[in-house]
C-alpha cells in the first residue's frame, strides 16, 4: 500500500498494511504533514512496538497529536516489567557488556546508583578502568589475541582494544560469585567476542550462572537474546525484553518519547 495525500478510504472497516514506515518521507523527522496523513487511516492509535518507543518519529510520536492514543497490552507489560527491575531493594547485580562504551555509559552510570554491583564486559571494562565508582566492577583479566597467539592478560599489560576478546578466568569466577548471591539481575550485552567459539567462554559462563540463579532476571539486547536462545536458556529468565535501544534508554533513566507522547490528551484536531 502506497500512502498518498489524495487517498480516500471507505467508511466501513478497513485493514491497511504499510511497507516499512521509514521508507516514507517525514517519518524519521516526525513531520507534522506526514503524521496527519497517517492519522487519516484510523480513529484510534495503539502503540505495541516497545522496541521503537525511543524514536521520536511520526508513527511513534507524531500520530498522538491527532488521534486518541494508547500503549498496547504487551508493550505496557514490558514497560512495567523493566520499571520493576529498576526499583530494587538489595543484592542486585547488573551485567553490562558489548563493545560501544558511548551507548552503554549512561546505562552504567544510572544502574550504578540503583544496583549494588555493575559488572562490565571485556571491551567496556578495558575502556572504563580508572574512571569508575566503587560498585562498578571491571574485569581483572582478559583473553587476548595477538599475532595469532591467545593468552590471558591483566589490566596492567598495556592492552590494545583490538587484542581483547573475552574476560579471563579470574573475572569469570568473581562475576559468578556476585551472580550467585544476587536477588535481582539485569543482563545486557555479551562479555566478549562470543561469535568465535575460542572467545565464548566468558559469555557462556555468565549466561549459565544467571540462568542457574534463583534471582529474578531480566535480559535484553539483540546479541544477548540471540545467545540466550542459542543456548536454550530463554525459559529460565524472568523476562526477556524485545527492546535494544529502547531498553538502553529506560535503563539509563530516560523517558521514552513513545511513552510520554500518549500520556496527555490529543492537542490537535484532524
Amino acid at each position: 500500500f502506497e500512502l498518498d495525500s489524495k487517498d480516500t478510504f471507505p467508511k466501513d472497516e478497513l485493514l491497511i498494511l504499510l511497507e516499512n514506515i521509514r521508507f516514507y518521507d517525514g517519518e524519521e523527522t516526525c513531520s507534522q504533514a506526514f503524521s496527519k496523513r497517517l492519522s487519516s487511516l484510523a480513529d484510534i492509535y495503539i502503540n505495541e512496538a516497545f522496541s521503537a518507543m525511543h524514536r521520536r518519529h511520526a508513527s511513534i510520536v507524531g500520530l498522538t497529536e491527532y488521534l486518541p492514543s494508547f500503549i498496547g497490552k504487551s508493550a505496557s507489560e514490558e514497560i512495567s516489567a523493566i520499571r520493576g527491575f529498576l526499583n530494587t531493594e538489595k543484592n542486585s547485580v547488573a551485567i553490562i557488556g558489548g563493545s560501544k562504551l558511548e551507548t552503554k555509559l549512561p546505562v552504567i552510570e544510572n544502574l550504578s546508583k540503583k544496583y549494588d554491583k555493575v559488572l562490565l564486559g571485556s571491551l567496556i571494562g578495558l575502556e572504563l578502568d580508572g574512571i569508575i565508582s566503587e560498585n562498578i566492577i571491571v574485569p581483572k583479566d582478559f583473553i587476548v589475541e595477538k599475532d595469532g597467539k591467545i593468552r590471558t592478560a591483566g589490566l596492567n599489560d598495556n592492552l590494545k582494544k583490538e587484542e581483547v576478546k573475552d574476560i579471563g578466568p579470574k573475572s569469570i569466577r568473581e562475576y559468578e560469585k556476585h551472580i550467585n548471591s544476587a536477588q535481582t539481575i539485569i543482563w545486557n550485552g555479551p562479555l566478549g567476542k562470543f561469535e568465535d567459539e575460542r572467545f565464548a567462554k566468558g559469555t557462556t559462563s555468565i549466561a549459565n550462572a544467571i540462568a542457574n540463579s534463583r534471582a529474578k532476571k531480566l535480559a535484553g539486547g539483540g546479541d544477548t537474546i540471540f545467545f540466550i536462545k542459542k543456548m536454550k536458556l530463554d525459559k529460565r529468565f524472568t523476562y526477556i525484553s524485545t527492546g535494544g535501544g529502547a531498553l538502553l534508554e529506560m535503563l539509563s533513566g530516560k523517558e521514552l518519547p513513545g511513552i510520554t507522547a500518549v500520556q496527555g490528551p490529543s492537542t490537535k484536531q484532524r
